[in-house]
C-alpha cells in the first residue's frame, strides 16, 4: 500500500486499514465486531465515490458470481415463499452484493507489497487468537475458547489466519520472513483451544493451497522450498505437541473410520450430525427446486429425525443442519445449492481470469485454499448462516482478488 497525498486518498487510505485490521487481525477477540468493522469501512468508501473502481468491479468473475449466486438466492426466497417474512432472508446474504465496494477500495491500493501485508497482519491476528483462547481458557477457566463468538467459528477463523500467514514466506525475499512461521502453528494452538475438530480438516484443506505453490513455483529453488515445506511442518507439530493436549483433536481419525465403515460412531456429536444430514437431505425431496425456504431449513427436517428433543433445536432462524450443502438444499433447493457452488468457485474464478503478473499463480494456489478450506469447514458445521464465517469468506476472497492485484486495474504493469 502506498501513502495517500490528499485527503480523498487518505480517507480511503483508512477505510482500507480498517477493513484490514477487522478481517485480519480482530476477527478472534472481538467477535462480529470486526467483520462489522470492515464492512462498514468499505460502505463508508462510498463517501469519498470512486467511480473507476467501482465500475470495474462488476468487471471481476468473482465478483459476479457473488451478484449471480445473491440473484439466485432471491429467485429461490420468493420461490419457496409461504409469508411475506419469507423474502427478508435475501438480508442474511447482503455481504455478497457488498463485495463490489470491498473489491473497489482493496483494488486502489493494489500493490507487490501487499502479499506481505497480508501475512503480518494475519500473523498478528493469530498470535491474538492464540492469546485470547489462552486467557479464556487457562485463565478464566472456560471449558472452549469462543473469542467473542463460538468455538467453532474463533478455531475456523484462527486457522484461515493461519493461512494467510504463510503466504509471507514465499512473497518475501528477506531473512526476517522466518518470524511469520509462528502464525500458522498460532492459529492451529488457538483452534485447538477452541476444542474443534473440524478445524483440523479446514487447516489441512487450507495448507493443501499452499502446498500446491511450493510444489509449482518456479521462482524459488527446490531446496527452500522444501526447507520452507519442512519448516512448518515441524514448527506446527511441535508446537502443538508440546503445549497443547491433542487427544480431542486425534479422535476425529478414529470416529472418521466409525463413519466410513459403516458402523454407528462412538461420538454423540458425529451421531447428531449424521441424523442431520440424512434429515436434511429427505426435507430436500420435499421441495427439491426452491427448497423449503431458508429460515425453514432445519424446521422442514425435523419430521425425518427420530431422536426426541430435536425441536428444541429450532429455536429460532439461526438453526441449521450442520453441513452447508444440506442447508442450502433443505433451505433454497438446488437453485441455492447452485448459488453455493457459484461463491466457492468465485475466488479461483476471479484469480484465474487476473492479469498474468508477479502473483497470479499465488493468487490461484490461495484461491484454491480457501475454497477447500471453507469446503472442509462446512461439512461439518454451516458458514453461510452466521454473519463471521460468510462476510470472512467474501472478504478474504476479495483480498486475493483485489488487493493482491500487482497494481490497481487502472494502471499498466511494467
Amino acid at each position: 500500500m502506498s501513502f495517500p497525498t490528499t485527503a480523498t486518498a487518505w480517507y480511503r487510505f483508512v477505510l482500507a486499514a480498517l477493513l484490514l485490521t477487522g478481517t485480519l487481525v480482530t476477527v478472534c477477540f472481538i467477535g462480529p465486531i470486526g467483520v462489522y468493522v470492515a464492512l462498514g469501512a468499505a460502505i463508508l468508501s462510498l463517501l469519498a465515490f470512486d467511480r473507476e473502481m467501482l465500475a470495474r468491479a462488476p468487471g471481476d468473475w468473482g465478483v459476479r458470481c457473488f451478484l449471480l449466486a445473491f440473484v439466485l438466492l432471491c429467485v429461490s426466497f420468493a420461490g419457496s415463499m409461504r409469508e411475506p417474512n419469507d423474502l427478508t432472508a435475501f438480508f442474511d446474504f447482503l455481504a455478497f452484493p457488498v463485495v463490489i465496494v470491498v473489491y473497489a477500495l482493496l483494488a486502489r491500493h493494489a500493490g507487490p507489497n501487499n502479499v506481505a501485508v497480508v501475512s503480518v497482519l494475519a500473523t498478528i491476528g493469530c498470535a491474538a487468537a492464540l492469546w485470547t483462547g489462552y486467557y479464556e481458557v487457562v485463565i478464566l477457566g472456560a471449558g472452549r475458547a469462543a473469542g467473542g463468538t463460538s468455538p467453532i467459528f474463533f478455531s475456523d477463523m484462527a486457522v484461515l489466519l493461519g493461512f494467510f500467514s504463510l503466504w509471507g514466506l514465499v512473497a518475501l525475499r528477506t531473512r526476517w520472513r522466518w518470524l511469520l512461521i509462528v502464525g500458522f502453528p498460532f492459529g492451529l494452538g488457538a483452534a485447538v483451544l477452541g476444542g474443534t475438530r473440524g478445524s483440523m480438516l479446514a487447516a489441512a484443506a487450507l495448507f493443501a493451497g499452499f502446498t500446491l505453490y511450493l510444489l509449482t513455483d518456479r521462482t524459488t529453488s527446490w531446496r527452500l522450498r522444501a526447507a520452507t515445506f519442512v519448516a512448518i511442518i515441524a514448527a506446527s507439530l511441535v508446537f502443538l505437541f508440546t503445549f497443547f493436549d491433542m487427544s480431542r483433536m486425534l479422535s476425529i481419525a478414529g470416529t472418521a473410520v466409525e463413519v466410513a465403515s459403516g458402523d454407528t460412531p462412538t461420538d454423540d456429536s458425529a451421531n447428531y450430525r449424521l441424523m442431520f444430514y440424512d434429515a436434511g437431505i429427505r426435507a430436500f425431496m420435499d421441495a427439491p427446486i426452491f427448497g423449503n425456504g431458508w429460515w425453514r431449513r432445519f424446521a422442514a427436517a425435523i419430521p425425518y429425525m427420530p431422536q426426541a428433543g430435536v425441536e428444541a433445536m429450532a429455536h429460532d432462524n439461526h438453526a441449521h443442519l450442520h453441513n452447508d450443502v444440506i442447508n442450502f438444499a433443505s433451505g433454497t433447493g438446488i437453485v441455492g445449492v447452485l448459488a453455493y457452488f457459484l461463491v466457492m468457485a468465485a475466488p479461483l474464478v476471479s484469480a484465474l481470469r487476473s492479469a498474468r503478473t508477479q502473483h497470479w499463480w499465488m493468487r490461484v494456489c490461495a484461491a484454491i485454499g480457501l475454497t477447500l478450506g471453507y469446503m472442509a469447514m462446512g461439512l461439518t458445521d454451516t458458514m453461510f448462516v452466521f454473519e463471521i464465517p460468510k462476510t470472512m469468506f467474501c472478504l478474504s476472497a476479495m483480498l486475493i482478488a483485489a488487493f493482491w492485484l500487482d497494481a490497481p486495474p487502472e494502471r499498466k504493469i511494467r
